[in-house]
């Protein structure tokens, strides 16, 4: 009974032992499967990263490739127009000088048609109140472009003279839709001749200028011919006063600026420019009678106030004042001593 008793349970420690191999043996095989999976996916995940990096280089190599033969197009159409290109186009101009106190810089949708594009352009032109011409002779570097546009019909407007034609008056015009628009001009060339590319404009040859379209007032004639040569000492000191005045009306000035011009084109005539003043309450020779006096004259305080007028034109342009308040009281009357001292 005891030996059967022992062999029973020489058996069940037997098949126990047998059974926990099985289930070690089991487990050995279900890790080897999980590690063999694993390694498959990280294989699989490898070579799809592998695959897409190599898509992605052939697609950039096919880009790099279409950009190439696209400009190499472009630079043989360019040489097949038979026009001489402007070398160095750049958009800070004077242009540019003037249009940073009217504008901040933006750009032009692509999705603008032509016409539009070129509207855009005409308007802020008119503003500075400059002609095509002079501004393609600003943005090309070539002075004479501006009296003689005639002279430059073997020259052409590329895209980069296009671009910077439009940067001066902060507008931004992308690579691609300057050379669409360019292309469309022409008829499958992305230039265009110059006097084809100032007609887009309203321009049709010579320099010429914008027309002015209010009169000067015979108050002004003297500033308009150039006769006063030189300051008298109340004026000086009067143009003293007129800064420390202009800085305390800054505000309402721009705002008698808008009223003056309703149709945007940034310049008023300086007679319109007193008399809005005068309109709005704003009493300008009293800003300048600091003594109070009540002795300033109309006559001098427009006399004062021609001296903003850089073009010597009687017209106004904000752009001349701000440029004025830019500067210190003893730069502005440096500029203005030296000037008429000469």
């Amino acid at each position: 009974m005891q030996r059967n008793a022992m062999m029973q349970q020489q058996q069940g420690a037997y098949l126990a032992a047998q059974q926990q191999a099985a289930r070690e043996e089991e487990l050995r095989r279900r890790s080897m499967m999980a590690e063999a999976q694993r390694q498959a996916e990280a294989s699989a995940l490898r070579e799809a990263a592998e695959r897409a990096q190599a898509a992605q280089e052939a697609m950039a190599a096919e880009l790099a490739s279409m950009k190439q033969r696209e400009q190499d197009l472009a630079s043989g159409n360019v040489s097949a127009s038979g026009l001489r290109q402007f070398s160095s186009p750049t958009s800070k101009t004077d242009v540019f000088d003037k249009g940073v106190y009217a504008w901040t810089a933006s750009s032009l949708d692509d999705s603008l048609s032509d016409a539009a594009i070129i509207d855009a352009l005409k308007k802020r032109l008119k503003y500075v109140h400059t002609t095509p011409s002079q501004a393609l002779a600003s943005c090309c570097q070539e002075p004479s472009l501006a009296a003689n546009p005639d002279a430059y019909h073997d020259y052409g407007v590329d895209q980069s003279v296009l671009i910077a034609f439009a940067g001066q008056l902060l507008y931004n015009l992308s690579e691609g839709r300057a050379a669409q628009l360019l292309t469309n001009i022409s008829g499958g060339l992305p230039i265009v001749p110059v006097p084809m590319f100032l007609s887009l404009f309203g321009q049709a040859g010579g320099g010429g200028g914008m027309a002015q379209l209010v009169k000067i007032n015979p108050v002004l004639e003297r500033h308009k011919r150039g006769e006063v040569e030189r300051l008298s000492d109340r004026e000086r000191k009067l143009l003293t006063s007129l800064r420390e005045f202009l800085f305390e009306q800054h505000s309402r000035m721009k705002s008698m600026f808008e009223r003056c011009d309703p149709d945007g084109s940034g310049y008023v005539s300086i007679e319109e420019f007193l008399k809005a003043m005068q309109r709005a309450g704003i009493a300008f020779g009293r800003g300048l009678d600091r003594q109070r006096d009540d002795t300033i004259s109309t006559d001098e305080a427009a006399n004062i106030l021609a001296f903003f007028d850089k073009d010597k034109d009687g017209y106004l342009q904000y752009h001349e004042f701000m440029t004025m308040l830019q500067h210190t009281k003893n730069s502005v009357l440096s500029q203005v001593l030296t000037k008429h001292e000469a």
